[in-house]
Order: C-alpha cells, then sequence, then structure tokens
C-alpha cells in the first residue's frame, strides 16, 4: 500500500477552533485525525480499537470522545471530519487524475481533460477554467469555516458573513463570551438541543453571570460545553429560585436589616445595575418595618 500523501494542517486555524480543550484532548485529538488521514478518512466508530489510537483506556476515551463530538461527524459506524474528507478526496481525485493522465501518455490536451471533467477529475494544472497555479488551487464549497471540523480551510479570496437563528443572537449576547470563544462551534451545539432545553439555556444565563460575578476567578466555561454538556440545568433551577425573590440594594435600609438577620455576601444584578442580593422579602419577617412597607 502506498504511503498516504502529506495531511494539510495550520496552526494558527486549529488552535482556533480548539481552545477549549485540554492538552490530553487535543492530543487524543491530533492522533484521530492521523489515524483517519492514513485509513482513508475516516475510522470505524469503535471505541476499543479508537481507545488504542489515542493511548487511552477505553472508560477515559469515551469521555473525551463527548467533548470531541461537537468537531466530529458520527455516524454509519464512522468518525469522519468535515473538513479533513475533502481534503482527502481531493488527493484521491488528483492521483486518480494523474494516473489517468499517465496511461494516456502523459498530460491530456484540451480535449482530453474536457473527457476526464465529464468522468470527475481534472487536470495535473488546474481544477477550474480560471488560470491559476497549481500551488494556489481552488477548492470546493471554499465558504466553509474551518471550525466546522478544527481541520482549517485553505486560502478563500472571500467569505459570506454567518446568520444565526434570532433565538441564538439572545442567547449568544447575554452569555458571558470571551475573544476564544467560537460563536460558530456554539451555534452548532445549540441547533443540536431540542427547543424546550434551548429555552432552559436562555433563562438560566442571569443565575450563570451572577455566579461569574461573585467568583472573579471563575473562568467562564465555553458556551459549547455549556450547551452540550447542558451545565444550563442548575443554573436555570437557580434562576427560577431567584424569580419568586426580591433583589434588595447594598446600603439601603431593608440590605441593613436584612443583614442584622443573616450576614449575606452581595453581588452585581444588571437589571438594578446595583449590588445586593435577593432575599423572600424586601423586609424580614422580624422587622416591624415590613409591616409598614407593605
Amino acid at each position: 500500500m502506498s504511503q498516504a500523501p502529506s495531511l494539510p494542517f495550520f496552526v494558527d486555524a486549529y488552535l482556533a477552533d480548539t481552545t477549549h480543550l485540554t492538552t490530553e484532548e487535543h492530543g487524543a485529538y491530533l492522533l484521530l485525525l492521523m489515524a483517519m488521514w492514513r485509513r482513508g478518512g475516516s475510522v470505524p466508530d469503535d471505541d476499543a480499537d479508537n481507545a488504542r489510537v489515542v493511548r487511552l483506556t477505553p472508560r477515559r476515551w469515551r469521555q473525551v470522545k463527548e467533548r470531541l463530538a461537537p468537531l466530529l461527524v458520527l455516524g454509519d459506524g464512522e468518525i469522519r471530519q468535515k473538513r479533513l474528507q475533502k481534503e482527502w478526496d481531493f488527493v484521491q481525485n488528483r492521483r486518480n487524475a494523474a494516473s489517468q493522465n499517465g496511461r494516456l501518455g502523459g498530460r491530456p490536451s484540451s480535449n482530453k481533460n474536457s473527457d476526464l471533467e465529464k468522468a470527475g477529475g481534472f487536470s495535473s494544472l488546474k481544477r477550474d477554467e480560471s488560470p491559476q497555479s497549481h500551488t494556489q488551487r481552488k477548492i470546493p464549497d471554499a465558504s466553509a469555516s474551518s471550525s466546522e471540523t478544527g481541520v482549517p480551510d485553505r486560502q478563500a479570496s472571500s467569505r459570506k458573513r454567518l446568520s444565526y437563528p434570532a433565538a441564538f443572537e439572545a442567547f449568544w449576547s447575554a452569555y458571558p463570551t470571551d475573544s476564544l470563544m467560537s460563536k460558530k462551534q456554539a451555534a452548532e451545539a445549540w441547533s443540536r438541543l431540542p427547543l424546550e432545553a434551548r429555552e432552559v439555556a436562555t433563562a438560566s444565563l442571569p443565575a450563570f453571570k451572577a455566579y461569574c460575578q461573585n467568583h472573579p476567578d471563575y473562568r467562564p466555561v465555553h458556551a459549547v460545553r455549556y450547551l452540550s454538556q447542558e451545565r444550563f440545568v442548575g443554573f436555570s433551577e437557580t434562576a427560577a429560585k431567584v424569580s419568586q425573590l426580591v433583589f434588595v440594594a447594598k446600603g439601603s435600609g431593608e440590605w441593613e436589616a436584612w443583614q442584622r438577620v443573616k450576614r449575606t455576601a452581595s453581588a452585581r444584578s444588571d437589571a438594578h445595575q446595583k449590588d445586593g442580593w435577593w432575599f423572600p422579602s424586601r423586609w424580614p419577617p422580624e422587622t416591624r418595618q415590613q409591616g409598614e412597607a407593605a
């Protein structure tokens, strides 16, 4: 069997799409990509076999596999990756065309090129009618982003601006994002959720943001993980409880009254633009002023 061609790899694009992975997950992902490339663009969806490929125990591989799922295509008993599959298909088509050219006595004439293109092949110098170097070849579906798969695209002269559903835009604008988070990957994770889960995820954000603000050393989890691992469930329950409470601003008379009853830490409320906390009522039950306020 002939040696597999070199796998195209762009470091900057890869790192931009995998910032949420741990060192262990990076290693497993790269080993899996290399195995796909050597095996013809995909590997069987066999946990025991893939665990050996990525040098992990089967139990640990299943855990890592869940983390890598947004970057992969699973189905029909195979594990694939969209961009890697396209690159592999391109290389094979190029090899087939070169082989056919050789059988025809070298580089085909324009008439032979036409016959090859009808058969799905292409010449060794060009893939379309536009004059360009074979080292600057075009790739079908060049508008596809590398974040679909984690394998970077080749150069594209222009890309269309992606649009997202309004419900996802509302989630994304409310999520505590940073510059390292991929909006496109988050949208893909969002699209895999049932409608009810999407609503729960959005409703959970006030509680999640309050948690982040109250723990300044905590870096918000990547939105992909927040969605794919359903981190929002616990915060949704917290948000439901908070919705039944009353926000009391720090420094107010009500705040001082509650502090005499029980000492409470404060957090910033985006809705009130103040520091304070949520209590069962405006005044503590033990305070006479509660009746006066009512």
